[in-house]
């Protein structure tokens, strides 16, 4: 799923992705008026999933065939989650809402109209979405049959900024609230199986696209106003918060000792887990992608696709879309020795739309 597992922490460490001489071995582009694609492809395998502009489509990693295509509509740009026989997904547009299909075939097991903005979430039977809907921003359903669980969330209007999905560990879901208008944010700390709020803890920031990535008992994030905070869920109490600068949208991507994290400055930050300095920071032309790990490599989205060297920052490989005017990579995902990642591509000035893209490099 989008970060890789319900705890966002974007470290696979059974990968070995390329860390030279990487190239492009396919790539796969969907009809040119069909929405747009920023989603993480799902892996699961050898299977990719991605939304495809308005499809839902299911790749071979190796070879780039199309397994199965469902076409639903515009707009489809989030990360797909996996269960064990499902793959679900959550749709903007005239068919908006959470979706449950099957893996093998892609036919429809459910569908819960809903008005999502983010990824779904799986964990043990239960999928979670964040919605736009005051009251209920935060909804859990049954990953067989997506009968409704349970909904969270606060009376007042939601800012429409807010993109982050929820985040799971154990039996606890966390998710980051702001009103509209609002200066600051608040993260819920819930009951997995019944919503109920354990507790919560206001943040002087305003949270808008960065979802909570937890490792060791802390979960980071990033804010608007470019600080990385580090909230002790023991407390919960701040741990340390780093003004790095910048617009964080990124979700932060946990590494051996290290959290990394992009601003929309195009600036990468490696930043010390345990105290919040700052160990390198490189201008690699990011935008809000956010980094895969395998342990030994970073992979980064935005303009280019690049694989990073973790302790330095020096950029090992790039790969970008030549002979186009623009492109725009989402975060990519790490898996055996491949990565694989979505694109949104304009291959001269005069281009009204995007094409969209799924790339696999190795």
């Amino acid at each position: 799923m989008f970060g890789r597992n319900a705890r966002h922490t974007s470290h696979s460490p059974d990968a070995a992705g390329p860390r030279s001489g990487a190239t492009q071995q396919w790539s796969h582009t969907c009809a040119q008026d069909q929405g747009d694609i920023l989603g993480t492809p799902a892996i699961a395998d050898g299977i990719a999933y991605a939304g495809c502009g308005r499809s839902v489509e299911a790749f071979d990693v190796a070879t780039g065939s199309v397994e199965w295509s469902r076409t639903l509509s515009r707009a489809n740009r989030f990360s797909p989650a996996l269960g064990s026989e499902r793959v679900y997904v959550t749709i903007r547009g005239e068919k908006a809402g959470l979706y449950g299909f099957a893996r093998d075939s892609g036919e429809t097991a459910w569908h819960q109209p809903l008005h999502v903005v983010s990824a779904p979430v799986y964990a043990d039977g239960t999928v979670f979405a964040r919605t736009r809907t005051a009251g209920k921003l935060i909804r859990a359903f049954d990953a067989d049959d997506g009968a409704e669980q349970w909904h969270h969330g606060r009376d007042c209007t939601p800012s429409d900024a807010v993109w982050s999905p929820p985040t799971v560990l154990d039996d606890t879901v966390l998710y980051l609230s702001t009103c509209a208008e609002a200066e600051q944010s608040t993260l819920f700390a819930l009951d997995r199986a019944t919503g109920t709020e354990r507790w919560h803890f206001d943040i002087d920031a305003v949270a808008s696209r960065s979802a909570p990535a937890v490792a060791d008992g802390i979960a980071y994030f990033g804010d608007n106003a470019g600080h990385l905070h580090a909230i002790d869920l023991d407390g919960p109490r701040e741990q340390w918060s780093a003004p790095l600068g910048g617009r964080l949208w990124t979700t932060p991507t946990i590494g051996t000792d290290s959290v990394y994290i992009g601003g929309v400055t195009g600036t990468l930050y490696a930043v010390d887990a345990e105290t919040g300095t700052v160990d390198w920071h490189r201008d690699v032309g990011l935008t809000y992608e956010t980094s895969a790990f395998d342990g030994e490599t970073l992979y980064v989205g935005g303009v280019n696709l690049q694989g990073i060297d973790p302790a330095s920052g020096e950029t090992l490989w790039r790969v970008d879309t030549t002979n186009t005017f623009s492109s725009q990579f989402a975060s990519p995902a790490v898996v055996g020795n491949a990565v694989v990642a979505t694109s949104c591509v304009k291959t001269d000035s005069q281009q009204t739309r995007y094409d969209n893209r799924i790339h696999v490099v190795a």
